[in-house]
């Protein structure tokens, strides 16, 4: 069974609220989190970031038919000796949010918010690495 007390500093790795830490600044002060093209709207709000054992039973639900399917790679399966796995979520900002909840096709902010925002998804990947 995983032991969450245990892996709030495992021994030779980061600790979890170092990784949530980086990556709040990273989103905080990171000039590619705007989009250039109007007025640098900042595209994302602070990060929301979860942690996993690799070997979590849970990811071998979701190989069920009901789910994903048996073809669903495990952790494990990306990574040979994987430990633990982090998943996190960029919600976008006030501004982008507000600016979509008009009737129609999405707005000019959340088009662009959406095209930037991968670039910068992008480039906190690379960060984190």
């Amino acid at each position: 069974m995983f032991d969450v007390e245990n892996y709030n500093k495992l021994e030779g790795y980061v600790n979890k609220e170092e990784i949530i830490e980086v990556m709040r600044d990273f989103v905080a002060t990171d000039s590619r989190n705007a989009i250039p093209d109007i007025d640098d709207y900042k595209i994302y709000e602070e990060p929301l970031v979860g942690f996993a054992a690799a070997d979590d039973p849970m990811y071998e639900e979701l190989r069920a038919e009901t789910i994903i399917g048996p073809h669903h790679k495990l952790p494990t399966d990306w990574l040979d000796g994987a430990k633990s796995v982090i998943s996190y979520f960029l919600p976008f900002s006030k501004e982008i949010v507000e600016s979509n909840k008009v009737e129609g096709p999405p707005s000019e902010e959340w088009y662009l918010a959406r095209y930037w925002g991968e670039e910068f998804n992008i480039a906190m990947r690379d960060h984190l690495v």
